[in-house]
């Protein structure tokens, strides 16, 4: 095979070009050339370089024959060299692993391999400030931090302090050298060259550009003086992270374990000389690694794993709790909720309001959070498990088992919630009675996980095609880590709503695939997460919707086909690293927002918060920005109608979707003491929906500046509205309907007072 061939000659090379070099210093370089000098300016999306390339150069410099001191003065080989021939191995060793992946026979065996090549390639999944967060709340407590002390021999509170030391000192050692030779010209870039400066001049240079191993380690004397701590601590914390030289591997077969996954330097990123130096081989200090090593320090422990693991899943809900409610600023909000659930084999109709022995016909479950916001109630499930080193090292067995026991275990327990509430409306808890959800429509559910399993969390698809997650109603998966930056992005209920939809819904997830829930959020963000509906589908479920044209059905099918999720990260990366102080350069938080006035619009419905504000906010903003601006632009001539003539005017506005056919009606009165307004707005609503089969409609009654001045609400009962006179239904009829491509919105009309219809579109200033 030629990729066999490939990395055979590759390993073969790079053995020979790293067997005399100075470890420290060739690392150095190494680094040099693979690593960002400076996070100002750096974008992923144009990076060519990856961590993987100097994890695997160190893997094998730490098992050479020469060990870490090499009596070569000086480089002798070009690092250019060096990174090129290991870049080289690892693409074709991801051939290989792609070519095993697809020939596999297990369902989960393209997964796995997906799996594998992310562990491989990619690195600093988390944000620095969103770390400190979680890692905060997990060790930051006195018990956690005790069991770390007694177990690792320091506590958090001591890894803080060495792991900012660590950085300090490198960067004072780095830039010291850099400094010298720049000190050196600058004071004798006019004068006349001796053999003196010459020489101080190229010992300058070596230091910082050809010999750097001495400016990039650091000792742990150097981080006591710094930090304040025992050279003790110091070194106990250093050593927790850091991997010695060791002989009794060659460096080919060092080479091949790295590309198995047995990556020494993955969890400990420290590399410990026999002096007594650490060279940092990629990120903070213990960035992957704090969680794992201290897990695996106290697991054989019971009473100590078992008190630390109901704490890791306190704190893993209460983070999603805290920053989920942050955004929605649910109605009502129940944390750990115990219920009555189904004994198996029986129906969950027969725990609806009306059973009278809840306790006989159920039996006792917990779901981790509900929320209701205004119809919507959002079912969260948290798993903290970890996944298991064999599973990451490509056991696709294995990682069958550790998905279940979190995304699956999380989506059958949130599906078992929600089908309860959809059936009966309500659940029965325990000593409480009756909880009353009848006012739920909608009904969404997400699995967070405290590891980090983007690859496997975005591929939906191929989950319930592994039956991890049966078909239906998928969750939206998430880590933790993600989920907090994505509320940070998506700041409004709406906002984070729509994503919810579009992310699970069947046609996005099965033509969407990316490796990095994040890349799915700023490619929402950027208004490009989503899909035209099938033309078929939507005339079937809503027939009294406008029909769609040939060319919508065209477009369908062109764009029915799987889209591959790049790199879309660069905004988010330069406000995070602005954020966190990692840059000075200044950079804007990316959002889902337009100038087309809708976010004012959706702002002042959240504000004033009647009933259907929610579902009908995410309706509106769940169109291109073309549509919104049309539809802001019909509010615009309305109001400036209603400022003309003082009149009653009104504007029907149709969203026929994937997630049910709404609407939405605005309308002016005659002034501020026009009482009867809105009374005879919804009258004229109520006809449109009756009309038309609309599921929903959020009746909007404004001043002539756009201020929201009532609301009302029908849900899905209009159905058994009586029939109105003929007269009245002529009335309502002679409105022209919108027409609407697939999900696009493309409202047409007049405005005019009630009995004249609908807008035509668009100004920003709607809610002044």
């Amino acid at each position: 095979m030629k990729a066999r061939k490939e990395l055979d000659r590759s390993l073969q090379s790079l053995e020979g070009l790293i067997a005399q070099s100075n470890a420290f210093d060739l690392l150095g370089l190494v680094r040099m050339y693979t690593v960002p000098p400076t996070l100002e300016g750096h974008r992923e999306s144009e990076s060519q370089s990856s961590p993987a390339t100097l994890e695997l150069v160190a893997s094998m410099i730490r098992h050479r024959a020469a060990g870490d001191d090499a009596p070569a003065p000086d480089p002798s080989t070009d690092p250019g060299e060096i990174v090129i021939a290991a870049e080289r191995a690892i693409d074709a060793h991801l051939w290989l692993l792609l070519s095993e992946s697809t020939e596999g026979h297990h369902p989960l065996a393209e997964l796995a391999g997906q799996f594998r090549m992310t562990e491989l390639r990619v690195r600093g999944r988390q944000y620095q400030s969103v770390q400190s967060t979680v890692e905060d709340e997990l060790f930051g407590v006195a018990a956690v931090s005790e069991l770390m002390d007694r177990h690792l021999g320091f506590s958090y509170n001591d890894l803080q302090r060495v792991r900012v030391a660590f950085g300090e000192q490198w960067s004072q050692n780095r830039s010291g050298s850099l400094e010298e030779l720049h000190r050196l010209y600058e004071e004798h870039k006019d004068d006349e060259p001796t053999d003196e400066l010459r020489a101080q001049l190229q010992a300058a240079m070596h230091t910082a550009m050809f010999k750097p191993g001495v400016s990039m380690t650091v000792t742990a004397e150097e981080i006591s003086q710094r930090s304040g701590l025992s050279s003790e601590t110091c070194t106990s914390v250093l050593d927790a992270f850091a991997v010695p030289f060791d002989t009794t591997r060659t460096p080919i077969e060092a080479a091949q374990a790295f590309l198995r996954g047995d990556n020494e330097l993955l969890l400990r990123n420290l590399l410990k000389d026999s002096r007594g130096r650490y060279f940092g081989v990629g990120g903070d200090l213990g960035i992957d690694g704090l969680r794992p090593i201290f897990e695996e320090a106290i697991k054989p422990v019971q009473k100590a794993w078992d008190r630390y693991q109901k704490h890791r899943g306190v704190v893993a809900e209460r983070l999603a709790a805290r920053h989920l409610q942050a955004v929605l600023q649910p109605d009502r909000s129940y944390e750990s909720i115990k219920y009555f659930r189904p004994i198996p084999g029986t129906d969950a109709v027969t725990l609806g309001s009306a059973c009278d022995r809840p306790a006989t016909h159920g039996e006792p479950a917990e779901a981790d959070l509900l929320m209701v916001i205004d119809d919507i109630a959002i079912c969260v499930e948290v798993k903290a498990a970890a996944i298991s080193t064999s599973a990451r090292r490509g056991s696709v067995l294995r990682l069958a088992k550790d998905l279940e026991k979190t995304v699956g275990d999380a989506r059958s327990q949130a599906d078992r919630l929600a089908d309860l509430i959809e059936r009966n409306h309500g659940l029965w808890v325990p000593d409480e009675g009756w909880l009353d959800l009848s006012e739920v429509r909608e009904v969404r559910s997400i699995a967070v996980t405290l590891e980090d399993l983007s690859s496997l969390n975005c591929s939906l698809d191929a989950l319930v095609r592994a039956r991890v997650m049966p078909a239906g109603r998928l969750p939206w998966v998430v880590s933790l880590h993600d989920l907090i930056v994505t509320t940070r992005i998506l700041d409004r209920a709406s906002e984070l709503l729509l994503y919810l939809r579009r992310r699970t819904d069947s046609e996005v997830a099965t033509r969407y695939s990316g490796i990095d829930e994040l890349d799915f959020v700023m490619l929402f963000v950027e208004g490009q997460l989503w899909v035209d509906l099938d033309p078929a589908v939507m005339h079937a479920k809503y027939p009294k919707a406008p029909r769609l044209t040939g060319a919508d059905r065209a477009r369908y099918r062109k764009e029915a086909q799987l889209t591959r999720v790049g790199t879309h990260t660069d905004d988010l990366d330069a406000w995070m690293y602005y954020t966190d102080g990692l840059v000075d350069a200044p950079a804007e938080r990316p959002s889902f927002r337009s100038d087309d006035g809708m976010d004012e619009l959706v702002d002042a419905l959240a504000a004033h918060r009647g009933q259907g504000w929610l579902s009908t906010s995410t309706d509106l903003l769940n169109g291109s920005s073309e549509q919104r601006a049309s539809i802001m632009s019909s509010i615009t001539r309305l109001l400036r109608a209603a400022r003309g003539d003082g009149k009653r005017h009104s504007l029907f506005v149709a969203l026929p979707g994937p997630w049910g056919f709404s609407a939405v009606v605005f309308g002016t009165g005659h002034g501020a003491r026009d009482s009867g307004a809105l009374a005879a707005l919804s009258d004229y609503a109520a006809a449109k929906q009756y009309q038309l089969e609309v599921d929903r409609c959020l009746t909007v009654l404004l001043n002539a500046e756009g201020a929201v001045l009532g609301t009302a609400y029908r849900g899905r009962g209009f159905r058994n509205l009586r029939r109105w006179s003929c007269g009245r239904l002529r009335w309502a009829c002679r409105i022209r309907q919108p027409g609407c491509a697939s999900h696009r919105l493309t409202p047409v009309g007049q405005v005019g007072d009630f009995a004249a219809g609908l807008g035509e579109l668009a100004e920003a200033s709607v809610c002044g």
